[in-house]
């Protein structure tokens, strides 16, 4: 469920963030303005959703090999 998470934190970070842009005008502040904000902006999206679903399976490949160890010690 932590993938979810880290998907879903990807999202709202593509979201606010391309908000942010658009409101600088830099597209227009119209509907059209804001539709190609977000359009333009889908390549860097894919490249997050790559990259956080490659280091949420290292921490939690991390975390259950560790966890694993630390079971063992105890």
């Amino acid at each position: 469920f932590r993938i979810t998470g880290a998907l879903f934190g990807a999202l709202l970070f593509y979201l606010i963030t391309n908000l942010g842009v658009w409101t600088t005008g830099q597209y227009g502040l119209n509907f059209k303005g804001l539709i190609e904000c977000y359009i333009l902006a889908i390549p860097f999206f894919t490249n997050s959703i790559i990259s956080t679903i490659i280091f949420s399976a290292l921490f939690e490949l991390l975390n259950y090999f560790y966890g694993i160890k630390k079971k063992k010690f105890i």
